[in-house]
């Protein structure tokens, strides 16, 4: 009798394909009883993953926080996913279906004050736009909000495609480093980053390229809210916000002292414009 209690119901087959596709490796192996892990050619793998959870950070009581949101609009399925990034740990947040721009808003605002975060980065792409503004109004300059565009240039275009798929690489290479602190009891992040897969280039440059979320619908995958907004939190943005040269013009005079530049190392950046930097 207690064995057949334990069985899994048609609701509960139901549920997991909603939430995260038949073809994923949570619905492989809860569902189906099946090895999961053979899941084609992808960026992050098995023992990159274990490296995140073999690594312990305790972030200072000064650390900077940091939240990454990805949206949705959605009454069921998809979610507005937040988590936080602080000195290299990364945790979930809190995930909601709303599609309501402003209750959405309004909720990453009151998440933003009572963790006391410097920054809030949110997918700029679509409806994210307005709600980021919706945020931006919200936040009373108590924060900063950065919009992430996916599709805008990477570094550099001859290694990734674009900026997502340098943010992901990033990412991937930061776990190898133990430089990022990930929750082993963080399924969901896992599930949605190892099932990532790369895309195969039949034109042009062959730099790295991610499936887009379309691709991964086509193939019966959710789509990757958790992983998206792990990025946004915890992708390194100070070549970017960090570069004082980024707040001019062009046409705009620089007075540098040739001897610093002659003196500077490769990692430094003295003008980053569009994603180059120079």
């Amino acid at each position: 009798m207690e064995v057949l209690e334990t069985l899994v119901d048609q609701s509960y087959v139901d549920d997991m394909a909603l939430e995260h596709g038949e073809s994923s490796p949570t619905y492989i192996s809860r569902v189906t009883g099946e090895f999961a892990w053979d899941m084609g050619f992808t960026l992050i793998h098995p023992e990159d993953m274990a490296k995140g959870y073999d690594c312990d950070i305790v972030p200072p009581l000064d650390a900077q926080k940091v939240l990454g949101v990805d949206v949705s609009r959605s009454k069921a399925g998809d979610k507005n996913t937040v988590y936080s990034f602080i000195a290299g740990q990364l945790r979930f947040v809190d995930e909601w279906n709303s599609p309501d721009a402003m209750i959405t808003a309004r909720k990453v605002d009151t998440l933003a004050r009572s963790l006391g975060v410097t920054e809030v980065r949110i997918d700029g792409v679509g409806l994210g736009g307005p709600i980021a503004d919706a945020i931006r109004e919200l936040s009373e300059d108590v924060y900063e909000t950065i919009e992430i565009l996916g599709g805008d240039p990477s570094p550099d275009k001859k290694r990734w495609f674009n900026f997502r798929a340098w943010m992901y690489w990033s990412f991937q290479d930061r776990l190898t480093r133990s430089e990022i602190d990930v929750d082993q009891e963080d399924d969901k992040l896992s599930e949605q980053l190892l099932g990532l897969e790369l895309k195969k280039r039949t034109a042009g440059l062959d730099s790295i390229l991610l499936e887009s979320k379309e691709d991964m619908r086509k193939r019966g995958v959710s789509s990757p809210d958790h992983a998206d907004a792990a990025m946004y939190a915890s992708v390194d943005l100070s070549p970017w916000t960090g570069n004082y040269l980024n707040d001019y013009e062009v046409g705009d005079k620089v007075l540098l002292d040739p001897t610093d530049m002659l003196l500077a190392n490769s990692d430094d950046h003295w003008y980053t414009d569009n994603g180059r930097s120079f």
